[in-house]
Order: C-alpha cells, then structure tokens, then sequence
C-alpha cells in the first residue's frame, strides 16, 4: 500500500453509493414533482446540447460573483441561500432530464418498436449515470459533466427561445396546416 491511499478495507462500508442512491431520488422526486418542467429541460438538452454544456459553465462560473454581490447588499444575504437552492434545483431537475433521455434511448435500443414509459426510462438513466459516478477516477468527471449538462439545460429551459437565435426560432416551430377540424 501506498501512504497517501488507504488500504480498501471490505468491512468498512464505502457510503458512496448510498450517498449517489440518495440525490438520484431527489432527482426521481423532482421529475414527479414537475413533469413538465423536466420535459422542457429535456427539450433543451435534445435540441442544444452543446449550448447546454456552455450554459452550464457560464451558470457555475457565475454563482460566485452573484453570491459576492448579494453579500455586499447586506440587505440581500438571505438570497444567498435562495440562490444555492436554484442551483441544485436546477442540477436536480436536469440529472432528471439528462437520465430521462439515456433511459429512453437505451431502451429504444433494446426494443425499437416499443416507446418506453417515462418512468421506466429515467430509472434505466439513474441507474446507468449512477453506475458511471462509481467508478473510480471516471466517475467525478462523469458526476461534474453531469452535472453542467444538466445545470446548463435548466438554465436554457428557463431562458426559452432567446438563446436560440433567430433561425432556430424561426424553424423550431412547425407551422399549423391541414384540414379545418369541425365544431361542435
């Protein structure tokens, strides 16, 4: 054994995985709560994954400085903790999301002909992110890329179209045609 490593141990119990159980059920309660939220994060992240990762940068590197600057309000100091609650609401609702759209396509793969219930999806997708973030030295990076993605996607969600430039706004909506419907 090396001195800077501890020696694995099997009667020690390792709480990473109870620890990794835990938040995914914040993240499985914070799709129950809000379906459609998720829906939307997961709208972002299949049409602008790329701007997500981006996004989701720019919001961590941002919490800092907007942390400083309620503090220097001093009237504002509680919104600091306000603050770090949006932000892990909004990392929750979007591991939510990212493991929805794993599960999903993971299961489109096993049976192409079958369309996987949500639910079932996200469990595939908590599972597979879950299993990922326990491996060793992988799994941080795995738990941070997470973690942006699905920061960054909830903040593009928030933001609507506005980040989506005029040409995907004009194509991102498929216009209404076909026969008049009847009514009454």
């Amino acid at each position: 054994c090396t001195p800077f490593l501890p020696a694995y141990n099997p009667f020690v119990p390792d709480h990473r995985l109870l620890w990794r159980l835990s938040w995914n059920l914040l993240a499985l309660l914070v799709f129950l709560i809000f379906p459609l939220r998720t829906r939307m994060v997961l709208d972002r992240l299949e049409r602008h994954g790329g701007m997500s990762v981006v996004a989701g940068v720019l919001g961590c590197i941002a919490i800092i400085p907007l942390a400083v600057l309620l503090a220097i309000t001093i009237l504002l100091i509680p919104l600091i903790l306000l603050e770090f609650v949006f932000v892990l609401a909004g990392v929750f609702l979007g591991t939510a999301a990212l493991a929805l759209l794993i599960g999903r396509r993971l299961c489109e793969l096993i049976s192409p002909t079958t369309t996987p219930s949500p639910l079932l999806a996200l469990i595939v997708g908590t599972a597979l992110i879950t299993a990922a973030e326990l491996v060793p030295v992988v799994g941080t990076l795995v738990l941070t890329f997470v973690g942006l993605i699905g920061l960054g996607a909830t903040i593009l969600s928030f933001a609507g179209d506005s980040f989506a430039g005029p040409v995907a706004r004009a194509t991102s909506r498929a216009p209404i045609s076909g026969p008049p419907m009847a009514t009454g």
